[in-house]
């Protein structure tokens, strides 16, 4: 029963040239720097909505985007107001991601998330369930590309020892 509940513990991230891209997150910052026009360089930070404020072109969406997709994505837009646009896209500062954890938990509240963070460390973070908690209907509710995501997990000690959902 142990070694179930082991198997499923989060592993640590390995990485190689086949590791998917960065995408950005709200929070994060990043560095614009257009060639062409030097003037328009800056530092951004990405909003909680997604988005990058720019001269001449406006909000551009930026979250969940890799580096060289904002890259594109800012060539064609600032195609528009410039002749042959060229500029980087380099990430800054990277915004920690974070969880809320509410319902019948001791401390609930918003917790920085590590990465590999799942659901029943979350809890643990936020001090363990209550014993009124319905540990067997816990709603997991995330957000990936603009959609929400609502997934019911199980994780009463039953279902923990079969190994974690």
């Amino acid at each position: 029963p142990a070694a179930a509940a082991q198997d499923s513990a989060p592993v640590a991230m390995t990485y190689s040239d086949a590791t998917p891209a960065y995408r950005f997150y709200p929070g994060d910052e990043i560095e614009i720097s257009v060639f062409s026009a030097p003037e328009l360089s800056r530092n951004v930070t990405i909003g909680p909505d997604g988005r990058v404020a720019l001269p001449l072109i406006g909000a551009v969406r930026a979250a969940d985007l890799t580096a060289d997709e904002l890259h594109d994505a800012l060539v064609s837009a600032y195609a528009t107001q410039l002749r042959a646009p060229e500029l980087s896209v380099t990430p800054r500062t990277y915004a920690s991601r974070q969880v809320f954890v509410g319902g019948e938990v001791a401390r609930p509240g918003i917790y920085d998330m590590p990465a590999n963070m799942d659901a029943f460390q979350a809890v643990a973070f936020a001090g363990g369930f209550l014993p009124s908690a319905r540990r067997g209907d816990v709603l997991v509710l995330s957000r990936a590309s603009g959609q929400s995501n609502v997934t019911e997990i199980d994780l009463s000690p039953r279902a923990m020892r079969r190994g974690f959902p």
